[in-house]
């Protein structure tokens, strides 16, 4: 039968959750980078997208990029009443 102190039990589940999320983050960047490759296949002489089309890439809602535009995160441009984002600018500038 194992046997571990607190400390040690602490330091096995840091260690997993740390390979998990490691592992989870490796998903989503590739998931994202598809979805890049995607939308650039639809429209290669631009990198602009829509709200829509940045909130699925980046697996977020609409609301939360607003949300992003206003604490100056993601800059979009605007035409009119049209709303696009740069990939490269967002990816650039973010955490992505």
């Amino acid at each position: 039968m194992l046997s571990f102190n607190q400390e040690q039990f602490a330091q096995i589940i840091e260690q997993i959750l740390k390979e998990k999320l490691a592992s989870e983050l490796s998903i989503f960047k590739e998931r994202v980078l598809r979805e890049v490759e995607a939308v650039k296949a639809n429209n290669p002489s631009e990198d602009l997208v829509t709200r829509k089309e940045l909130a699925g890439i980046l697996g977020v809602s609409i609301q939360t990029l607003i949300e992003w535009d206003k604490k100056g995160f993601v800059k979009p441009k605007r035409f009119g009443s049209r709303v696009r984002y740069s990939l490269k600018e967002v990816f650039d500038s973010g955490p992505f």
